[in-house]
This record gives C-alpha cells, structure tokens and sequence, in this order.
C-alpha cells in the first residue's frame, strides 16, 4: 500500500487496509508491522528509518505508531467470518488451458 504523507493519517490507512485486504495479505503485513516495531522498539526516528529504507514515503509520530499497532494487532485477531470457505486461486490458473488442462505460455 503506498499513499503520500499527506494522503491520510497511517492509523486511517492501516484500519482501511485490514478492512479491504484479504486474509492472505493481511496477515503476512500485520505479522511484518508486528516485527518491525519489535525490532525498533516502536521509537519513531528508527522505525521512520526502517520505513523509509522499505521504500515508504509515510512518517509516523509518537501518536500514530501505537495505534497502527493496535489495528495490526486487530487484524491478527480477526477470524474470517463463518459460512462457505474461501478457495485461494493457483497463480498458475490461467496458464492452463481450458480444453485439456494442460500448460500453456503465457502470452
């Protein structure tokens, strides 16, 4: 997810991701949120740093970096809701073709 600094407020943008995201790719970045403010002990100059190197335009404050990891710490915690599992499509699906399931190059 990238925006400007200007865009939004981070916890506005965070929530609106665990909102919109599905299951597979939020989990994998509320883990990573988890991590990166473990390993920078939530400081905003290291974790700004640690941001900036990952090709991040946003800044956090003293603020924003609790409540980011309250949301991520949400979305963990979320459990998909009950009723018909959802099936995660092959990426190799539209290589195959339709007539006799074999591989096909993509074009």
């Amino acid at each position: 997810m990238k925006m400007s600094p200007t865009s939004t407020h981070p916890p506005e943008a965070a929530d609106q991701f665990c909102e919109d995201a599905e299951t597979d790719e939020r989990i994998p970045v509320a883990r990573e949120w988890q991590q990166l403010a473990e390993l920078t002990h939530a400081q905003p100059a290291a974790l700004n740093a640690a941001l900036k190197k990952l090709g991040s335009a946003i800044r956090l404050n003293d603020e924003e970096i609790p409540q980011v990891s309250a949301i991520f710490a949400r979305c963990l915690a979320v459990k998909p809701p009950a009723g018909r599992p959802r099936v995660k499509r092959s990426p190799f699906v539209p290589f195959l073709s339709p007539d006799r399931g074999t591989v096909r190059k993509p074009s």
